[in-house]
């Protein structure tokens, strides 16, 4: 059943830095299934940094599919993830 008055949460962001092998994955990925996000370096970005930091994240990349969370360049994980939002997308 549809939930009534509430757009799903489509947007993508990838909490990155500089120089992670990890992130240029998830990155290239995306890329390579033509899907748009948002990438967020938490070195230039204080609330991105706070985000991960509050979350209790160890480690880059963290990437927000709607209203799930991918810890690191899983791509089972976002598969999932993105296939829940409307993307249809397959390794």
């Amino acid at each position: 059943h549809k939930k009534e008055g509430r757009l799903m949460n489509k947007d993508i962001t990838v909490y990155s830095k500089p120089n992670c092998g990890g992130c240029k994955l998830v990155k290239a990925w995306l890329d390579s299934n033509e899907i748009p996000y948002t990438e967020t370096n938490v070195f230039e970005d204080e609330e991105g940094m706070s985000f991960i930091a509050d979350n209790g994240f160890m480690g880059l990349p963290v990437t927000l599919v709607g209203d799930n969370i991918v810890d690191g360049a899983n791509p089972i994980e976002l598969e999932k993830a993105l296939n829940e939002v409307g993307h249809e997308v397959t390794l």
